[in-house]
């Protein structure tokens, strides 16, 4: 930086729009921070400056990536820097933004990125009376549905996603009356687009899609209990006049007389 002055992080980019990494891997630092400034700032005359100059803003870092992995000791750092004891403020954070290049979807979806490191996107600190810098922000390209997050990952089961974005208050709970009493939703490999979302019966026992018992199957093809019960009652009613009617026949042909010889 030039005396008297902190310098900004500016910008770090990898890959393009045309010419995307197929696969990035980060085992070190990347770090695009905001200059610190460590010491008062004099003025021409030897005496102090009642205020020094603030940490400069972390800086930009855009990756143009397909999928990522960061290691356990990594980092990608745009934080500000730290302002000089003279009251001067904190740097800004700077942006990490991720372009994936391609988002599958479906059943051919795959995990964008396994991250271990750290992101930091941190303002920096005040020094003396001064204010510290406003944090950062971590993007990444907007997510089809189904996904979300910066890194484009399932919705959590039993939400849907039936927009294109990466809030998290997009993935929608799905709706409790579409899920039957003895049923569990259950993950599908890209996430939930669209409702009814998939689910599973608890036991074997049940069977799909309204998870009831053979006997409860039978039951509801007829109408429900109430319907169903009617038609026993009234099927019950029936055999028993069958029953009464053979019953008096039976006992009529018992009363008849003997023929003489």
């Amino acid at each position: 930086s030039v005396a008297g002055a902190t310098a900004g992080g500016g910008i770090i980019v990898m890959g393009s729009l045309e010419h995307s990494l197929s696969h990035l891997t980060l085992n070190g630092s990347l770090r695009s921070d905001g200059e610190s400034f460590g010491e008062d700032i004099r003025k021409q005359d030897g005496r102090a400056s009642s205020i020094g100059p603030g940490g400069g803003s972390g800086g930009t870092v855009l990756l143009f990536v397909q999928t990522l992995a960061l290691g356990d000791s990594s980092m990608i750092s745009t934080v500000g820097g730290q302002g000089s004891p003279s009251g001067g403020g904190g740097g800004g954070g700077g942006r990490v933004h991720f372009h994936w290049s391609n988002i599958p979807v479906g059943d051919e979806y795959i995990t964008l990125a396994s991250v271990e490191g750290s992101i930091i996107t941190g303002g920096g600190f005040g020094g003396g009376q001064g204010l510290p810098g406003k944090n950062g922000s971590i993007s990444g390209k907007a997510c089809p549905k189904g996904l979300y997050g910066i890194f484009c990952e399932e919705c959590p089961v039993g939400t849907y996603k039936n927009v294109s974005g990466s809030d998290r208050a997009l993935c929608h709970s799905c709706p409790s009356h579409e899920l039957p009493h003895r049923a569990l939703y259950i993950s599908v490999r890209g996430g939930v687009a669209e409702t009814p979302c998939p689910y599973k019966c608890t036991s074997d026992r049940y069977h799909m899609p309204n998870c009831y018992t053979a006997f409860e199957e039978l039951v509801y093809t007829f109408g429900g209990p109430w319907i169903f019960g009617l038609i026993l009652l009234g099927l019950l009613i029936v055999l028993a006049i069958v029953l009464s009617v053979a019953r008096m026949k039976y006992v009529a042909v018992d009363d008849l007389p003997a023929l003489a010889p």
